[in-house]
């Protein structure tokens, strides 16, 4: 099961708009690229500008710094991000380890619980309001995983300690 999904956050982490693909059975590899392109897309339809992407897939964000791919595989993608790239609203790539991964795991997993194709979203899900708030406020969170679902527990920082509704 593959799940594209994407958040877009102004510069202090609030929400903007987000993206749920579910494609159902692909490779990890062409998920983590699809999701950088669909997020592109959303990004330039909303007619943003400054925008800097982040993404924890090493590969894909050096292959899209290199401005070309050697994955014929993917060629055709990797021309369109290259193309809206060029158009100079894209201003940073940057790889990063997922610190701020615990929206997008959550907004995936929401993602396989709905029918195949796009959906764009103008509100973040409910079931996202506590990670954004954590992410705004820099509370770190620990991950925990069953087999059925995945939650996050807070972390006390700043002596703040944010509750998690069950």
């Amino acid at each position: 099961m593959a799940a594209v999904d994407g958040l877009i956050r102004d510069e202090n982490g609030k929400w903007i708009h987000g993206l749920m693909v579910n494609i159902r059975i692909t490779m990890s590899a062409l998920a983590e690229l699809w999701g950088i392109w669909q997020g592109m897309i959303l990004a330039k339809t909303l007619g943003a500008r400054n925008l800097i992407i982040e993404a924890d897939a090493k590969w894909v964000i050096d292959a899209l710094k290199k401005e070309e791919s050697e994955d014929i595989q993917h060629e055709t993608i990797f021309k369109d991000c290259e193309e809206m790239k060029k158009e100079g609203w894209v201003t940073d790539i940057k790889h990063n380890w997922g610190e701020w991964k615990h929206c997008a795991e959550r907004l995936a997993n929401l993602t396989l619980e709905r029918d195949e194709g796009t959906q764009w979203l103008e509100k973040a899900p409910e079931e996202l309001s506590h990670l954004l708030l954590a992410d705004i406020n820099g509370v770190e969170l620990l991950r925990w995983c069953t087999t059925k679902r995945c939650g996050f527990f807070p972390l006390v920082q700043n002596k703040k300690l944010y509750k998690l509704k069950s």
